[in-house]
């Protein structure tokens, strides 16, 4: 008898568990299907106020800047890669997959997030894609993407000091004071981040630890799983972070790089339209929307792309009217640019793998 009404206790825990299971996924479906739509209505927003001058200014654009514009777009995604590449050398310890690899995942990535709500996109297509394709673990990938975006929301605080200390002061001491700071804080971050990796790795496994702990409130199955192997590799990232000190230098070297190259892309995008946005106000402003986007849960950051630009620039004085239309530019360009490289780089990888048969 005992053994009879243990069974039967046993199944209707199981039975608790899918039931809480199927009920997580409808919420999920719901929580979708409300994002999809307010996203919709976040792009027909921006196109209705930027209005026929901002459709106009887009049919003329000056094409030097422009080219321009689509080669940084490629260095930014090749700089990402090799971040990640450096991040995926610190948590595994064998071989790593080719670079082109690492490099159409990431623009893959980069397409995905346009699409999947919740910054899915961004930290699940790559390593998904690198697992399918080259046989990759799918938690030692998800594990350094999300050291990625760790240290992302790490700089993103740092440089964002500026712009804040200039909001809450009003006036600069003396002329430049605040780009100034800006570069003074860049090179101060970037210093001591790579004589204290350790340290550095330290603080990303106490943040992660947080964000593991807030995933298990979800009780979804596969998530667990995927948890349970995460912590497995957090458990040797201190060891690693020693062991293979150059592959932290590299992962700080190419984050440092990583807000220099998105400023000088939106600066030539911007320009490209004759949209006359002063370059430091980019580059104040980028740490501050990006702190913004690690919040993000719409596809391509829809809505919060667009309101931490138009909060920063309206702050710095631009008009409503340059602003919506360097919205509407920034993404359709992302729009664009994005799944064009991203196929480009497919049909690289695919003549590359068929030569190799």
């Amino acid at each position: 008898m005992s053994q009879r009404h243990e069974l039967f206790r046993h199944a209707e825990v199981q039975g608790g568990i899918q039931r809480n299971s199927e009920i997580s996924r409808r919420r999920f479906h719901l929580t979708d299907f409300l994002v999809y739509l307010f996203s919709l209505i976040v792009l027909a927003g921006i196109f209705k106020i930027a209005g026929k001058e901002g459709l106009q200014n887009i049919a003329s654009p000056r094409l030097g800047f422009l080219l321009l514009a689509v080669f940084l777009t490629y260095l930014f995604m090749e700089g990402l890669a090799r971040r990640y590449e450096a991040a995926l050398g610190l948590v595994v310890s064998g071989n790593l997959p080719p670079h082109l690899s690492i490099l159409y995942s990431t623009a893959f990535g980069m397409t995905a997030g346009l699409v999947f709500s919740r910054g899915l996109g961004q930290v699940l297509a790559k390593p998904a894609l690198l697992k399918d394709r080259d046989g990759f673990s799918l938690s030692q990938g998800v594990y350094a993407s999300i050291m990625e975006r760790m240290m992302d929301l790490s700089t993103g605080i740092i440089l964002s000091l500026p712009l804040i200390c200039q909001s809450l002061i009003g006036f600069e001491p003396f002329p430049r004071f605040h780009l100034i700071f800006w570069v003074g804080l860049y090179i101060a971050w970037g210093s001591l981040a790579i004589r204290n990796i350790h340290a550095v790795f330290k603080a990303i496994q106490f943040i992660f630890s947080i964000i593991l702990n807030a995933l298990k409130r979800l009780k979804i199955k596969k998530i667990l799983d995927l948890i349970e192997n995460i912590q497995l590799i957090d458990d040797q990232i201190s060891y690693l972070s020693i062991s293979k000190k150059k592959y932290g230098i590299r992962f700080v070297l190419w984050s440092q790089m990583k807000p220099l190259l998105m400023t000088f892309r939106i600066w030539c995008l911007a320009s490209s339209f004759s949209i006359s946005i002063p370059f430091d106000t980019f580059l104040l402003g980028l740490p501050v929307v990006q702190l913004g986007l690690l919040l993000a849960f719409t596809p391509g950051s829809l809505g919060f792309l667009e309101a931490g630009w138009l909060a920063v620039l309206s702050f710095q004085g631009i008009s409503q009217n340059e602003i919506f239309t360097f919205l509407l530019i920034l993404r359709l360009a992302n729009y664009l640019f994005f799944p064009m490289l991203t196929l480009l780089l497919w049909c690289f990888s695919w003549k590359r793998k068929a030569k190799t048969k």
